[in-house]
């Protein structure tokens, strides 16, 4: 029962960072972990350059989300590791 109990609390965790991030960071966040986008394919739905992205992108994970263990992210809804999403196709 406790590791419920413990990836719970890491999904609340996760997810109170990814509400706590500069909107335009939240949405390519959530595009990239939620959905699983990559950050190429996030850029082209929000409108931006991939290079703009990676930019937001870093910036979200230099605002505290990149502290989250990987496990907690895909607990929350990832569906890989915060940093091996990083990877353009």
């Amino acid at each position: 029962m406790a590791p419920a109990v413990e990836d719970h609390t890491e999904a609340t965790a996760v997810r109170d960072a990814v509400l706590r991030l500069h909107a335009a960071h939240r949405e390519l966040v959530m595009l990239i972990h939620w959905d699983g986008f990559t950050v190429t394919e996030a850029a082209e739905l929000l409108g931006l350059n991939a290079s703009t992205a990676r930019s937001r992108y870093s910036a979200a994970a230099a605002g505290g989300v990149a502290q989250l263990s990987s496990r907690a992210l895909t607990a929350a809804g990832g569906r890989r590791r915060w940093r091996a999403r990083t990877r353009t196709r």
